[in-house]
């Protein structure tokens, strides 16, 4: 999470096995329990905040292709 938000990377988050449901974004902030991002929908633009339990989040994904290119869809956009 610390390297996340100080690269300020994408992050895919995934709140189930089966990957269906996930929260797109950059980590703002993050303690031992919760993790507050900002959404970014996938022609990215920002799309509000949300806090995540950590304990509900199944697995996460960062800097890949996919959050590579929202991130740049997200410089051109904001």
């Amino acid at each position: 999470m610390r390297y996340a938000k100080e690269q300020r990377l994408l992050v895919s988050f995934y709140m189930d096995e089966d990957r269906r449901y996930s929260i797109l974004g950059s980590v703002l902030d993050f303690s031992k329990n919760f993790v507050k991002v900002q959404k970014i929908n996938t022609d990215g633009f920002e799309d509000g905040f949300v806090y995540l339990d950590i304990q509900k989040v199944i697995s996460c994904r960062c800097d890949t292709a996919k959050e590579q290119d929202i991130l740049l869809l997200n410089h051109v956009n904001c």
